[in-house]
């Protein structure tokens, strides 16, 4: 596996992450609708807009929160694989790994975390990656 790949495989828990900030906002979005639902007023006037009911709204709430904890489970599977990429790292190497793939931090964070300068941050990545192997199961 070239180490570009093996970036991108890591990258992996980033778009699971985002995907569930995605759906977690439609959630919310879908909560607010439903709070300013007003009661439906009948009247024996024709209406040209259709009311969407209620019922129609829950369900689509269910289905997201169901893939919203679909996609939980799958974000835990994808750190415990890197958890186990990464097992024979000397520790300064996992440390990077880590902050820049599970804690999703800047490269500028990584390196004030660790004091280390920006550049022997690079060095460490690189290094990591090199040894790094990926069973893809």
């Amino acid at each position: 596996m070239t180490t570009e790949e093996k970036k991108e495989y890591l990258q992996g828990y980033r778009w699971i992450y985002r995907k569930i900030l995605s759906l977690q906002y439609k959630k919310a979005s879908l909560i607010e609708i439903m709070e300013s639902a007003k009661a439906i007023k009948y009247s024996d006037m024709p209406k040209v807009h259709k009311h969407t009911d209620l019922s129609d709204y829950i369900v689509k709430l269910d289905e997201l929160i169901t893939e919203i904890n679909y996609k939980k489970q799958e974000l835990e599977e994808k750190r415990l694989e890197i958890e186990r990429c990464i097992v024979g790292l000397d520790e300064k190497e996992k440390q990077v790994i880590r902050k820049r793939y599970i804690e999703l931090r800047k490269w500028g964070d990584i390196s004030k975390i660790m004091s280390l300068n920006i550049r022997t941050v690079h060095r460490v990545h690189g290094r990591a990656l090199n040894k790094i192997v990926i069973v893809i199961l």
